[in-house]
Parts: C-alpha cells; sequence; structure tokens
C-alpha cells in the first residue's frame, strides 16, 4: 500500500490469513495485543485492503512459498 504496486497482488499460504484480510478481523477469541493491532490496520486501512488481491498459494503445484525463506 505504501509503495502503491501495482497488481495489488498477494499470494499467501495460510487460509487463516486469508480469512483474516477478507473478513477484515482475526477470529481468534484471544485478545493479544498484535491481534488487536491486525484488527485495527485492517479496520482503519478497509478501503485499500479491498484494492489488494489475495490468492491462495498452491504449495502442492508450486513447492513451498520463496517468502518462508526455507524456515518450514
Amino acid at each position: 500500500i505504501r509503495h502503491n504496486y501495482t497488481p495489488r497482488v498477494i499470494y499467501c499460504d495460510s487460509r487463516t490469513a486469508i480469512a483474516w484480510i477478507r473478513d477484515k478481523r482475526t477470529a481468534s477469541r484471544k485478545r493479544y495485543a498484535p491481534l488487536l493491532k491486525a484488527e485495527l490496520f485492517l479496520d482503519i486501512m478497509a478501503a485499500e485492503v479491498e484494492t489488494i488481491k489475495v490468492i491462495h498459494w498452491e504449495k502442492d503445484l508450486w513447492g513451498e512459498t520463496p517468502a518462508d525463506y526455507d524456515e518450514k
């Protein structure tokens, strides 16, 4: 968002994260500060977040996501 990249596409291998972005909130009942911060961001930036296409990374077809930096 900050750098106005186009097209606005994010690949993500986490269905949980994709749901958070879609729903603009976390599904956790735990009230940890990082989760509250994520929800605040999603709420404040909702209009911008809507302009980003989030695609599930198909690791069975494409292998591990390069963003994991071989940490899995």
